[in-house]
């Protein structure tokens, strides 16, 4: 592995962690005191709270996937320090 694969492997890791650690902390939050802080919430509240919880969870993986698998996609230029293609539009309008 090239410094410049790790370098861009630290970045996707940043910015997976930019939505993982707040997810981690209000499943934290929600998960204290034995969900104390749900007490008086409904049970069709506290229901949708965690559906939402576990949504936001599987989007986190399921974005991280799709990130690895547009970066194998070839002969699209990519922007130094991303993974994502940089998509170039002709002057043409075609």
């Amino acid at each position: 592995m090239t410094n410049l694969d790790q370098s861009a492997g630290s970045s996707e890791n940043e910015k997976r962690n930019l939505l993982r650690k707040p997810l981690e902390q209000l499943g934290s939050r929600l998960e204290a005191g034995e969900f104390a802080r749900l007490q008086p919430w409904t049970l069709e509240q506290r229901l949708t709270m965690f559906a939402e919880l576990q949504s936001m969870r599987n989007l986190d993986v399921v974005m991280a996937e799709l990130n690895r698998w547009l970066a194998q996609i070839p002969g699209l230029p990519k922007k130094a320090g991303s993974s994502i293609p940089i998509l170039q539009h002709s002057e043409s309008g075609v």
